[in-house]
């Protein structure tokens, strides 16, 4: 995934549920790490395919991995930097940003499955009604983004970025 203008330009894996937090002590290549790997949440079944991609990212005091993701609680930044880019073996996907949310990670409740789009609409909805960023109330969305790291206005706040998709592409050869 890359996030044009910021340092944000890394692998994403898949988490797996017999280890869901794996990828924070390793990289990509399943070498310890401090700075860990982005991922997606391991319930995420269907991975970047899912109703809700959920993906996680260490916020570093260095700037890297996905400290400037804590910048989108700025209207101003969030603004500027809309747009989120992700490649998969398969596809290219251009997101947009519409909305972001500073959260208690404690307190707040994670779904990563979705009998439909209408239940994942209520799902975001909800989401929506709290978030302290709204770029667009997005209408009909068959499936979301949400990137989460840590952010450090209490001790357990994150910063999380909902996306949806704005362009596909397939980026496989053609026959």
């Amino acid at each position: 995934m890359r996030v044009p203008g910021t340092t944000v330009d890394y692998l994403i894996v898949q988490g797996w549920p017999e280890s869901p937090d794996f990828y924070l002590t390793h990289d990509a290549g399943g070498e310890r790490s401090a700075w860990g790997a982005p991922c997606i949440d391991a319930g995420c079944a269907q991975g970047v395919d899912s109703p809700l991609v959920i993906v996680y990212g260490r916020h570093m005091s260095d700037g890297t991995m996905f400290a400037p993701l804590a910048q989108y609680s700025s209207r101003a930044f969030a603004e500027a930097h809309h747009t989120i880019c992700a490649y998969t073996r398969d596809k290219e996907i251009e997101l947009e940003v519409f909305a972001v949310d500073v959260v208690d990670a404690s307190s707040e409740d994670k779904r990563t499955d979705f009998a439909d789009m209408a239940a994942l609409g209520s799902y975001l909805g909800d989401k929506l009604s709290r978030c302290e960023i709204i770029l667009e109330e997005p209408k009909d969305v068959a499936q979301a983004w949400a990137f989460v790291t840590c952010s450090y206005q209490t001790s357990n706040s994150r910063t999380v970025v909902y996306a949806k998709e704005v362009k596909g592409w397939d980026s496989r050869p053609s026959e």
